[in-house]
């Protein structure tokens, strides 16, 4: 596990991190389980919803670090756009929340985990934009 505040990893859950002293549940309620990725937009992770014990992702996205506020507000449409959309065969956005002010704010995206390999390690580039044609 690993402390939402200061990223420090937790032997044992907890509500608070005992090396920051912040609370070690992101949102409250997700406990951080592991880092998947560091993409472009941000810290992919694997969390666990400590309401349903279910596993979901959590994308975090620095809007501070966007170019300019009209690309932290088309980021956040965007992001919104998504909260709620059900599709046979995808994971299901759960939850959208924007996190701090001014210079400190961040958008966290929660979505169920679903196993499974990336559409680039399936097919060849070419084939998966053009699934993804199909699915938007």
């Amino acid at each position: 596990m690993i402390c939402a505040s200061c990223d420090v990893p937790l032997d044992q859950p907890a509500e608070t991190c005992l090396i920051c002293g912040y609370p070690a549940l992101l949102l409250g309620r997700f406990q951080l389980v592991s880092l998947l990725s560091r993409g472009e937009s941000g810290p992919l992770y694997l969390a666990m919803d400590t309401d349903g014990h279910q596993p979901v992702v959590v994308r975090e996205v620095d809007l501070r670090g966007l170019a300019s506020p009209e690309r932290a507000a088309a980021c956040e449409a965007a992001y919104a756009s998504l909260h709620g959309v059900s599709l046979p065969g995808l994971a299901s956005w759960r939850e959208r929340r924007v996190v701090g002010r001014g210079r400190s704010r961040r958008l966290y995206a929660v979505q169920d985990y679903a196993e499974g390999s990336p559409l680039s390690a399936a097919l060849p580039a070419a084939e998966a934009l053009s699934v993804l044609d199909e699915l938007l």
